[in-house]
Formats: structure tokens, sequence, C-alpha cells
């Protein structure tokens, strides 16, 4: 299952729109395979979370891509999502690996190189590394830009950079080494979030062919 290069992360403001599940569902049934959609629920319930994930589960079978649930084992198991994404003070990869199927793919978020190299020996199937830019979701946080992906390239793992990124900084950030993006503004923040998607997902194609 090839890592999707788009990875649209879902805080709990998004989760918590009304238009949200049409919207999500949507941008993945059009994702030509290229797209993650990751839940993000801190104080979304469980259970309104879980409500959604079928319709989801079924937009992203249509599209070839992923739905992903950040940081909870137990609502990825009972939504039979296609990934699980660990955060910092997670339970380590082999221990989760245990608890999920096969078919499930898990994500660790790195801050840097030793958090990178460690998740990669681990056995994660992807990085989401960061934080690339600065960016208002980590105030304070320089961001290591373009050097840090560098610096995690040669680890054998798909990297996908999270962080300020944008339309205008997704080549420099896949010339440095990334395999994708993360991003939340960059579609959340469009009038149509299914067409910005787009416009993200034809730019990484154009970069990963040696376009501009």
């Amino acid at each position: 299952m090839t890592v999707p290069r788009l990875h649209v992360i879902c805080p709990d403001d998004v989760l918590a729109r009304s238009a949200f599940p049409h919207l999500a569902a949507e941008l993945l049934a059009d994702g030509d395979g290229d797209v993650a959609l990751h839940l993000r629920p801190r104080s979304i319930p469980a259970r309104a979370c879980l409500a959604r994930m079928p319709e989801l589960l079924d937009a992203a079978e249509r599209g070839d891509g992923w739905l992903v649930v950040n940081g909870r084992v137990d609502l990825a198991l009972v939504g039979d999502a296609h990934g699980l994404q660990l955060g910092r003070g997670a339970l380590p990869v082999s221990v989760v690996r245990r608890l999920v199927p096969p078919h499930v793919r898990i994500g660790v978020s790195a801050h840097g190189t030793v958090d990178a190299r460690a998740a990669a020996a681990g056995g994660a199937d992807y990085l989401l590394l960061g934080t690339t830019f600065p960016t208002p979701s980590h105030p304070g946080e320089p961001g290591t830009g373009v050097a840090g992906i560098e610096r995690c390239a040669g680890l054998g793992v798909p990297l996908i950079a999270i962080g300020g990124i944008d339309a205008g900084r997704t080549p420099a950030v896949l010339r440095a080494g990334a395999h994708g993006i993360a991003v939340i503004r960059a579609v959340w923040e469009s009038d149509s979030p299914s067409r910005a998607s787009e416009r993200l997902r034809r730019q990484i194609e154009t970069v990963s062919k040696g376009g501009a």
C-alpha cells in the first residue's frame, strides 16, 4: 500500500464544522489514490468521531485513499481505519503493531533527527516530520526549514513534512527529500477544500516528475 503524498489533518475545529462530513468525503473521493485524511480528535467525543467514519471510509475506498486516526488506537481499531498516527509519548510501534490488523499503516510524528531515526528503526511505515516552517498551531517554534528534511531523507522511510507548508513552499520541501506534505490551513481555510487539495496534489505530481 503506497503512502499517499498529501496528508490533510483535521483538528477539532475542523471536525466540529457542520459541513465537515460532506467536504471530507468529497476530498477523499476525488483524491486519485494520493490523499490521507487524518482525524485528530482531542476534545471531540470519540463516539461522534466514530459516527462519521463509515461515510469517510466509503469515500476513501472510492478515491483509493486512506482514512487515518491520530493518537487513538481504540478508535482506529473500532472504526477500521487504514492508518494510525502515533504522536510524541505514544506506545512504541512494535507494541502497537501487535494490537492492530496487518493492513493498518502506522505513522509516527518525529520532531528531529533523533526522533526520526528511532521511529524508522522501530518499524514506522512513514514519518510525519516537523515543524518545518513556523505555524500558528506551534507558536514559538522557528521550524527546521528544509534542512530538517535533508537530515532525515536517507532513513529509508517516506517522510511527510508538516508545519507551515503551502503551495509556495511545497516544491522546496519535496526537493529536500520529502515524499509528501501534511497540511491543515492550506486546505481547510480554502473556499473549496476539494479544489485546494486537487491543486496541491497536482503540484506534488509536477514536482515529482521534475517540473517547476
